[in-house]
């Protein structure tokens, strides 16, 4: 805590002697580092929703590899109203010890969570074509983060890398000399056209299997919403059957049928399309 200035005029003494309220305030002043969601004032937030907060937040600190928690949301609200040393002591340390990665696993993890989509919901082709360009966004996301952290570990200076970019320039002169000998040398030979040949079709046939590959993925896709249309049809037959063994005539069938409609389109048509946008807005 001292060591990243949380507290600089802390000691072993005056930590221990830290009651309940101060302790989770100490804790949450890590997690605020970690994430502005939760940058709020403790002593003013009831405890249900500082419990609710810090729980949905404890898979990305990836807390598990340290200790095993599996306590439920009324436990992890009992041990900090308690101030339960023996919970809070182990996720500050494991938190303090690991600062700049979970820093980094916290802001990723805004982008890179995927959305809670029900199952049924891909055997919708307007929901396919979304979903497919959300992950997309992500992905995107993956490669521009991993280029600005390389890009950042970088430390050449101007004249370095100016410096670096002519010797490229000659390498590149130097491989163009060396690929124009081997051309002509190779063009000497007595079975030039039949290696020509061969290579060309190898290159045809490493084309074509891209383009196999791509179609599996496409029919790969195709089957996945198959299924979810099965299941969402398996489904709509269940309810009809529990609905015609309890007396519902087919007019409740129907209403019901019709809310699960309604319900639906207005997911796709309100809630997906918000959530996605928010994403590519993040990204």
């Amino acid at each position: 805590l001292r060591e990243y200035k949380f507290e600089e005029d802390l000691t072993l003494v005056t930590f221990d002697e830290k009651a309940p309220q101060e302790l989770l305030e100490t804790l949450n002043n890590v997690l605020k580092n970690l994430s502005k969601d939760h940058d709020v004032d403790v002593r003013d937030e009831p405890i249900e929703q500082t419990a609710q907060r810090i729980f949905y937040f404890i898979p990305v600190l990836m807390v598990k590899n340290v200790y095993t928690y599996e306590g439920d949301l009324d436990q992890l609200q009992n041990s900090l109203q308690q101030g339960d040393r023996e919970f809070i002591y182990p996720l500050l340390h494991h938190m303090l010890s690991r600062l700049p990665d979970l820093r980094k696993r916290a802001y990723v993890s805004k982008f890179l969570t995927p959305l809670d989509m029900p199952e049924d919901m891909f055997a919708d082709n307007e929901i396919m074509p979304k979903w497919t360009e959300y992950q997309e966004l992500q992905q995107t996301f993956k490669d521009t983060h991993k280029a600005t952290d390389k890009l950042k570990g970088t430390s050449l200076q101007p004249t370095e890398l100016k410096r670096e970019v002519t010797q490229l320039e000659e390498e590149k002169g130097q491989l163009k000399t060396k690929i124009n000998k081997l051309d002509q040398k190779l063009r000497k030979l007595e079975n030039f056209q039949e290696l020509y040949d061969v290579t060309s079709r190898l290159r045809k046939e490493q084309e074509e299997e891209a383009k196999l590959a791509e179609r599996f993925q496409e029919q790969s896709m195709q089957f996945k919403q198959a299924e979810a249309r099965m299941y969402q049809s398996q489904k709509k037959l269940r309810d009809v059957q529990m609905s015609a063994s309890d007396g519902s005539t087919g007019e409740d069938i129907l209403k019901r049928l019709e809310e699960d409609v309604r319900m639906t389109r207005e997911h796709c048509e309100h809630k997906l399309p918000l959530d996605i946008e928010a994403k590519r807005q993040r990204l």
